[in-house]
């Protein structure tokens, strides 16, 4: 190459003089330059290239790293939710259980005192003090346990079943102060004092279905 162009630069020497010799140098030199420039710029857009590659691996790897940090706190918090969400359930459920438990337990104690009040009451015992002992102090526990369980199980039941309930054991109390000892006469089938027993004892059957319906299954599918 360098031969070349020494025998061109004669060439031209025998042919145009120094004019055309300057000429070509300007020529090559500028050709050179614009050679250069293009390397450097090519140069600069490959490193310009490589660093916008870094630039998004790095950007496209801490959006993915967001992307899982979010992904696994979304999951714990559903789990959390739904942990919650169980206890809840757990808990109402409990609940639900415990209130039956107490309903049952005020109706059990409540459902035999108005018909035993009202057989001692009215019974005839015909100088059977024993008998009449044995009924007297089964009523009194009867009552005494009734106004235990209406105590212990308050909290679990209605207002208006509370009520009812000793409504009937009052109802009782008032039967069982009418005829205290042996010697007192029966009572008449139909004092008020004895159909008292069977009025409150409807109204507590009707407190009673009230409290029962959120059990009912024919409910639950509504």
């Amino acid at each position: 190459m360098r031969e070349f162009f020494e025998g061109v630069l004669a060439a031209l020497q025998v042919i145009g003089g120094i004019g055309a010799v300057v000429g070509l140098v300007t020529f090559f030199f500028r050709e050179k330059i614009k050679h250069s420039l293009l390397e450097s710029m090519q140069m600069r857009l490959e490193g310009e290239k490589a660093q916008l590659a870094r630039d998004h691996a790095r950007y496209s790897a801490q959006l993915s790293k967001d992307a899982e940090n979010h992904r696994v706190s979304l999951i714990a918090e559903s789990e959390r939710l739904k942990a919650d969400q169980q206890i809840k359930t757990s808990l109402s459920l409990r609940l639900a259980e415990r209130r039956f438990e107490s309903i049952c337990a005020v109706h059990t104690s409540i459902a035999g005192l108005p018909p035993a009040a009202r057989s001692y009451a009215v019974t005839i015992f015909s100088g059977a003090r024993a008998e009449f002992d044995k009924r007297h102090t089964a009523v009194n526990q009867m009552i005494e346990d009734a106004s235990d369980a209406l105590k212990m199980n308050r909290a679990f039941i209605s207002p208006d079943l509370f009520k009812a309930g000793l409504d009937v054991t009052s109802a009782v109390v008032v039967v069982l102060g009418l005829r205290l000892h042996f010697d007192d006469s029966p009572l008449n089938e139909n004092a008020p004092e004895v159909r008292a027993l069977v009025t409150t004892y409807r109204r507590f059957e009707s407190s009673l279905s009230s409290s029962l319906e959120p059990y009912d299954p024919s409910a639950w599918r509504n």
